[in-house]
């Protein structure tokens, strides 16, 4: 338990109750996109109003917190019992400054079971932003987000007439089909064909590896 917190995020979620005694209990639930939590204010006649509570019923807004951290037996979890709330302008958003950028080559969106929670298309318009050539989606044993990757990557301006590299993860039995996509024509592919990929089986065995380039829809 910590008794004084200060916590910043965005209001995503709120819910306003009134006890049996007319006072009234507010719910925010926050996020800096890094974690979320709960952040509970009951109304006083000093810092928590029902006037400063109806400010944030709606949400959608940024707000800097202080108050204490504990665990709330009626929410079974940990939240933050707030003495004071106040709205705040937005963070500036993260930059990529660095002069040489970088290529994300292991990107899972959620169409990775247990790995991902992301759409592929956010982490496309993201990387864009920052003025990065290329991405690698390398979802487990599936190209499901491809279609959704390559509209966005069209969406994307330069993007788009740059580079974005997408392969699946070592991760399927039998075969695996590799990519390495560019917006449009030329693409390249690589089919690794296994005689039977069990990461428990020494004796698998590649069958061969191999590459086209895939112009007009035609190798």
């Amino acid at each position: 338990m910590e008794n004084n917190c200060t916590i910043q995020g965005y209001v995503f979620k709120t819910e306003l109750i009134k006890t049996r005694a007319g006072k009234h209990i507010q719910t925010l639930w926050i996020t800096d996109y890094t974690d979320s939590i709960m952040v509970k204010r009951f109304e006083n006649n000093t810092t928590n109003t029902l006037e400063d509570i109806k400010v944030l019923d709606k949400g959608k807004v940024w707000i800097k917190a202080t108050g204490e951290i504990r665990l709330d037996n009626y929410a079974r979890e940990t939240v933050m019992m707030a003495r004071q709330i106040e709205v705040i302008k937005e963070p500036a958003r993260r930059q990529d400054t660095v002069e040489v950028k970088r290529v994300e080559l292991h990107t899972h969106s959620k169409m990775s079971a247990m790995d991902g929670i992301g759409n592929v298309s956010d982490y496309i318009n993201q990387v864009a932003k920052w003025g990065h050539k290329a991405i690698a989606v390398t979802d487990h044993g599936n190209v499901q987000s491809f279609p959704e990757a390559q509209a966005a990557s069209l969406k994307a301006g330069n993007f788009c007439r740059k580079r974005k590299i997408k392969y699946t993860d070592l991760l399927f039995h039998g075969s695996l089909l590799l990519f390495l996509l560019a917006c449009g024509n030329p693409y390249l592919q690589f089919p690794l064909e296994t005689e039977h990929l069990f990461l428990r089986r020494p004796t698998s065995k590649y069958l061969y590896f191999s590459g086209s380039t895939v112009n007009q829809n035609r190798s």
